[in-house]
């Protein structure tokens, strides 16, 4: 039988955090959706954005380039999707910090998100 850590490293998702707009200073008024996994999934890092009263999510990846994953058309303006690929590429270290440590919490994450706006 596979020891906590094991099973933390290989088989599970950690942590979601869903990082509300009060949390986060992205400018559109979303929710933001981020997995912590516990082993190699198919796809890379990215970010599901959630917006009350409408159904569905569209994601972004998470690196130097993030590229718009679904139909965002129906969840954002233009103008908003531009400044979420702009915040995406500001906050990617922390995001990917996020993600890649299996320690991490989301209030660990919301905190570095807030030191990198001072």
């Amino acid at each position: 039988m596979k020891s906590f850590n094991e099973l933390i490293d290989t088989e599970i998702i950690l942590e979601f955090a869903n990082i509300s707009p009060k949390d986060h200073k992205f400018g559109v008024d979303v929710k933001l959706h981020l997995m912590q996994p516990g082993k190699k999934l198919q796809h890379g890092p990215r970010m599901k954005i959630y917006r009350k009263g409408i159904q569905g999510d569209f994601s972004i990846s998470i690196n130097d380039n993030p590229k718009v994953i679904g139909n965002w058309n129906n969840f954002v303006s233009k103008r908003e999707l531009n400044l979420l690929i702009t915040n995406v590429k500001f906050y990617k270290e922390s995001l990917l910090k996020f993600w890649n440590d299996s320690r991490m919490d989301t209030n660990e994450l919301i905190n570095l998100m807030r030191n990198q706006d001072k």
